[in-house]
């Protein structure tokens, strides 16, 4: 996967992985940083849910905007309310059939 994200104000972000079948709320770190917009490339080591999290360091609200390309099947928001699944598109911008992006639940 290739990603971009840009904040709209300061905040600290973390990459990380959360392997299939691991404990709920283990995950690995792959970047950690703090700033308003980050970039690269990451080639998940192993399969389960891989993403963001990021943190405001500002006192106003703050938006986080990610592109993304690459192999996956499914993209969303997971939060303590629930998940928020995001349609993925192919290169023209025509909508792709997506498997839910859920976590293991215990």
């Amino acid at each position: 996967m290739v990603y971009s994200w840009r904040g709209s104000g300061q905040v600290m972000s973390e990459l990380h992985s959360e392997p299939d079948g691991a404990p709920l709320g283990y995950a690995e770190t792959f970047d950690k940083q703090q700033g308003t917009q980050g970039a690269g490339a990451y080639i998940a080591p192993f399969s389960g849910i891989h993403g963001w999290y990021w943190e405001n360091v500002d006192q106003k609200d703050v938006t986080i905007t990610v592109a993304t390309a690459g192999f996956y099947s499914a993209a969303a928001e997971i939060f303590s309310g629930g998940d928020l699944p995001h349609a993925l598109t192919d290169l023209h911008g025509r909508r792709l059939p997506a498997a839910p992006a859920t976590r293991a639940q215990p």
